[in-house]
């Protein structure tokens, strides 16, 4: 008897020991540790390989992807932190490196391949948002981060005619479930800090009155360079998607700025964008998206002139993804630029048109 009790004190000690290594081994995790305090971290690794057929330096409506005409590149690496209550105060920080993170810089920062893309301080109550900082804009269908982009390069719009971020304060109230309204004002386009006394106002609205269709309008207008020179924009985008693995997108653009024509001295530049995409899911892992788009640079101020005469580009991207897991993504891409003038250069001679092509690979975390 007194063998058996040995026998069983033996057999729970044990246990207890491999109950207590068991819970050592289940130490929380960083992500744990974050959840638990109501902090989020994430973030993505994009490197790609890109190809022109036009010369090193030549002028591209591409800019993200045109300092080389072939390499191997790592376009961007971000990494976001935030804790976001749905009541109370909250905060958001965003950055970015890679060679995208210079062309995205707004001015007052410094222009290298690092870039504190968002940082603000919010606060919530109810229906109601307001945050002041560094934020991204609303206009557009792109945004600076791949994983919310259905083409490895940036549409001519995206690049030229919307601007990346603002500083400044925005409120946001949502109406309804699918009906939210916009109100700010910022320091301007691509401003960390204001060129001149006045201030844009930022003006918006989106909707989603079915699960067939969505949409939002935004404007902005206000003082831009300095001397200051009024400038407006109207950004409309709408999506439908008439069946579970189709979606059209549309976006619309129109701008202008007082007295910044590079074809008529004095007057107004004027330029208007708009591209269609149309996006489909095959399988769970493999994807497909075409972009059209026309870009009419009326009065040169984006794109440049050629000759003193403004260009109007028409660009066609076919991109494809397959998930090769979760968390990543390889990504295949064809493009081609035709502007109106023969704006860029191959082999050293002058042509209307540039070819691309991509292959890039998106991780995660």
């Amino acid at each position: 008897m007194k063998l058996s009790k040995l026998s069983c004190a033996i057999v729970l000690g044990q246990l207890s020991m491999g109950a207590a290594v068991a819970h050592a081994a289940a130490a929380p995790t960083l992500g744990d540790v974050l959840g638990a305090s109501g902090i989020t971290a994430s973030g993505y690794v994009d490197g790609a390989y890109t190809h022109f057929d036009t010369d090193a330096g030549s002028a591209s409506a591409n800019y993200f992807d045109s300092a080389s005409p072939s390499t191997f590149t790592l376009k961007q690496a971000s990494v976001t932190i935030a804790k976001q209550p749905t009541e109370g105060f909250g905060a958001l920080l965003n950055v970015t490196t890679g060679t995208d993170a210079k062309s995205i810089h707004s001015a007052g920062a410094s222009a290298d391949d690092f870039d504190v893309t968002q940082g603000f301080v919010q606060y919530t109550s109810g229906a109601l948002t307001v945050i002041g900082g560094k934020f991204n804009t609303l206009a557009g269908a792109e945004v600076i981060a791949p994983t919310g982009n259905t083409n490895i390069s940036r549409s001519v719009a995206f690049l030229n005619a919307l601007p990346f971020t603002h500083t400044g304060v925005r409120l946001s109230y949502a109406v309804a479930s699918n009906l939210t309204v916009y109100l700010g004002s910022n320091n301007g386009w691509d401003q960390l800090q204001d060129g001149n006394k006045g201030k844009t106002t930022e003006l918006g609205v989106s909707f989603a009155p079915s699960d067939l269709i969505s949409g939002a309008i935004y404007g902005y207008t206000g003082g831009e360079g300095s001397p200051s020179q009024k400038q407006t924009l109207v950004d409309v985008v709408v999506t439908i998607k008439p069946i579970k693995p189709l979606a059209f997108v549309i976006n619309y653009d129109q701008g202008s700025r007082d007295g910044a024509s590079a074809v008529v001295a004095g007057d107004k530049a004027k330029w208007t964008a708009i591209n269609l995409y149309t996006n489909y899911q095959f399988t769970d892992k493999l994807r497909g998206s075409l972009r059209l788009e026309q870009f009419d640079d009326k009065g040169g101020l984006k794109l440049g002139t050629v000759g003193g005469m403004a260009q109007k580009v028409k660009s066609y991207t076919a991109t494809v993804g397959y998930a090769m897991a979760d968390n990543f993504e390889l990504r295949g891409e064809l493009r081609q630029d035709k502007s109106n003038q023969k704006g860029y250069t191959k082999d050293s001679a002058a042509t209307d048109k540039q070819q691309y092509f991509a292959v890039e690979g998106l991780y995660k975390f």
